[in-house]
């Protein structure tokens, strides 16, 4: 790893981007940023690039909750966002970090094993329908991972009747587009159909401009 990223970087970034300044989430980017060298783990390339459409875009959604749920689950968790920021902003909070594909599920242990957060951070290497162990009071966190539709037509497939706890959907301002599509979806079951019929939607503000953001609560 290059080395070239510093922790200072990460902190100038951090309060560039509207976000308290702190020794753990920059030590995350710093670590993630390293290791995007070798895995393409993001897009984003720069600690100003991460910390604006990132973890701002973590910080800012838990602005507009107003708090974090006792055990959150990632669902698709990629480069570890928004589970290991919202663990890191939220020390009482139990984070799983469901993340199937193995390398990136590997380069996640690691950061967390080193971090010294893997007491109250866990990785499971698995796809979200394999996974049977949450808490009953779990709420899933979805960034990214699959457009509306999709998304609603695989949790029919696997959970046809709608058994899972809160979703907590990050989403862009195409999100209303993606919820008629969702409606009109003819894979779509009934108890998802209801669920995201009901869906409380939270809007906010990425920093410097970079977009309108949604929190959809399914």
């Amino acid at each position: 790893m290059s080395g070239n990223i510093t922790m200072e970087d990460c902190l100038s970034a951090l309060e560039r981007a509207g976000v308290p300044p702190a020794k753990e989430l920059a030590t995350y980017m710093q670590k993630l940023l390293e290791w995007n060298e070798k895995i393409n783990l993001t897009g984003a390339k720069t600690p100003d690039e991460f910390a604006v459409k990132h973890v701002a875009d973590v910080w800012a959604a838990i602005e507009t909750l107003g708090s974090v749920a006792p055990a959150v689950a990632d669902i698709g968790s990629g480069c570890g966002i928004p589970g290991i920021v919202l663990g890191i902003i939220s020390p009482e909070t139990e984070v799983t970090l469901v993340e199937r594909i193995q390398k990136k599920a590997r380069v996640l242990s690691s950061i967390v094993s080193e971090m010294g957060l893997d007491r109250r951070i866990k990785i499971l290497a698995r796809s979200f329908e394999e996974v049977k162990t949450f808490n009953r009071d779990t709420e899933f966190w979805f960034r990214g991972v699959l457009p509306g539709p999709k998304l609603a037509v695989y949790l029919s497939e696997h959970f046809p009747r709608g058994e899972v706890g809160q979703l907590v959907l990050m989403k862009g301002p195409a999100w209303p587009e993606e919820k008629l599509d969702i409606m009109n979806e003819p894979k779509v079951k009934e108890a998802w159909l209801e669920r995201f019929g009901s869906a409380a939607e939270l809007n906010y503000s990425l920093p410097q401009g970079a977009g309108e953001r949604i929190l959809v609560l399914v």
